[in-house]
């Protein structure tokens, strides 16, 4: 997994719009044919009050949860993301991040997260 911070490169999304992002790995560039592409879309919502009250009130280790509880995938993925780069010898939150990945039929992905070891 490769985390993009839009604002690093000063886009912002407007609420409402869905966003279509796409992905190209070149492999070959003499080959551009033999390229692998990945895309999805993404849509940005306002979050609801009650939920803003709830992340306000709550520990960072718990916000993963209760975005996902709302189906706010991206958030929760940034969030448990956080926590493992603050913590990357921590095996617990790449389960919790590949139980994420596996509710959105990723499973590949989120076997690699669970075997993945951070180098030293």
């Amino acid at each position: 997994m490769h985390r993009l911070r839009l604002a690093d490169y000063g886009v912002r999304l407007s609420p409402g719009v869905r966003y279509q992002w796409f992905v190209a790995l070149v492999v070959d560039p003499d080959r551009r044919s033999k390229d692998i592409l990945m895309g999805g879309t993404i849509e940005r919502i306002e979050l609801p009050e009650s939920l803003q009250t709830k992340l306000a009130a709550t520990s960072p280790a718990e916000m993963p949860h209760l975005y996902a509880e709302a189906g706010v995938w991206y958030d929760a993925v940034t969030a448990i993301s956080d926590l493992i780069e603050a913590a990357p010898h921590d095996p617990m939150l790449r389960q919790q991040r590949a139980a994420l990945l596996e509710q959105v039929g990723l499973p590949e992905i989120a076997e690699y997260d669970r075997h993945h070891r951070p180098a030293e």
